[in-house]
């Protein structure tokens, strides 16, 4: 058994506005409905924190130091190998169907974690919010991202918060670090092997086609598909021998297939008909010109093991499809509808910026 201790920095703007901010009593600073610059440091940041944090849970792990005790970092015991991963999301905009930039920050570090074979087991969060946004918005972000944390037994253990002028960063930006414990053993990219088969854990596109709809101003019902993996991972990992997974976010399942086929040292062929797509989906693509492989999903993975576990896998997951195999060879290939072939690249850029 050991400790770990994590502290989190974030680099931010400073300002020199900061410095002309004039004294006001204190009623009307702290009943201020929107985040501005006197929010960045001192008391009105500690009550503001405390407002947003003093009953979120689980915010410790076993008998841990608690996210309440507001230290700079966070104590806590842990036995096992780690897997560590972090990540940043400046999504644009903040809320959109099926989730917000709070959901979509702490998904994002638990289903890296995940797709490595390893149980999420706490957080740490660094926010940057501009002048100007609502508190009621930065209220919703949070319990967002406490209402996931709770559901999958996450603990938010520490994290930083810094305010910045208006029209510099969009609104709010989250940068997200997670620790996890190896559940069996790790799960890597190059462990893909001849004769596996490929399998998602549900339709592709759907976060992509979200935001582009929204962003194009296109009438549609679709929804993110921004969700936390873990649950489904581990019902795949107690059933099946899993020899490579990855999430499909940005580049989709076109740049996964891709940098797992290159670490692997295989080529990866799959069928256009098998690959599951919601009309929606399809019709957003068509309409924009843009290939539902290459747009990011947030909530699928896409998992490669051998005939027997494959068909596991499908009998845990309700919505997993196989999609294809492996063979000997490099590279990604598409069977199309009619039958012939073609190279699937990793994609030069993504579609759009700022979609996660």
């Amino acid at each position: 058994m050991f400790y770990i201790s994590i502290s989190f920095l974030t680099l931010y703007f400073s300002y020199e506005s900061s410095k002309n901010i004039t004294r006001k009593s204190k009623k009307t600073m702290a009943t201020s409905d929107v985040i501005d610059s006197k929010y960045s440091g001192g008391k009105l940041m500690h009550k503001l924190l405390e407002e947003l944090l003093l009953n979120f849970k689980p915010s410790k792990v076993e008998n841990g130091i608690p996210l309440q005790s507001f230290d700079d970092a966070n104590v806590f015991p842990f036995k096992g190998n780690l897997a560590f991963t972090i990540d940043s999301h400046t999504i644009q905009p903040l809320t959109f169907p099926g989730g917000d930039i709070g959901k979509l920050s702490i998904c994002g570090a638990i289903n890296d974690l995940a797709c490595v074979g390893a149980k999420p087991i706490c957080i740490a969060d660094a926010m940057i919010v501009e002048e100007g946004v609502p508190k009621n918005v930065l209220k919703k972000v949070v319990k967002s991202m406490e209402l996931v944390c709770k559901e999958n037994d996450v603990a938010l253990v520490t994290g930083d918060f810094k305010v910045v002028e208006k029209g510099k960063i969009g609104g709010m930006a989250i940068s997200v670090a997670g620790i996890g414990k190896i559940y069996k053993k790790p799960v890597l990219d190059s462990g893909a092997k001849i004769n596996d088969y490929v399998i998602v854990t549900g339709d592709i596109g759907r976060h992509g086609a979200c935001l582009l709809a929204i962003r194009n101003n296109i009438e549609t019902e679709l929804k993110s598909d921004v969700m936390p993996l873990w649950k489904i991972i581990k019902k795949c990992l107690d059933v099946a021998d899993i020899h490579a997974m990855k999430d499909l976010t940005r580049g989709g399942l076109a740049g996964a297939l891709n940098e797992i086929a290159s670490k692997s040292k295989v080529r990866i062929v799959i069928e256009e008909r098998k690959v599951p797509i919601h009309n929606e989906t399809r019709e957003i693509c068509e309409l924009l010109g843009v290939d539902p492989l290459e747009l990011i999903c947030e909530g699928r993975a896409v998992m490669f093991a051998g005939k027997k576990d494959a068909k596991e896998i499908i009998k845990e997951v309700d919505d997993a499809k196989i999609v294809g195999k492996v063979t000997k060879g490099q590279g990604v290939v598409l069977k199309t509808m009619v039958g012939g072939y073609r190279i699937v690249d990793m994609p030069l850029a993504d579609p759009l910026p700022r979609i996660c």
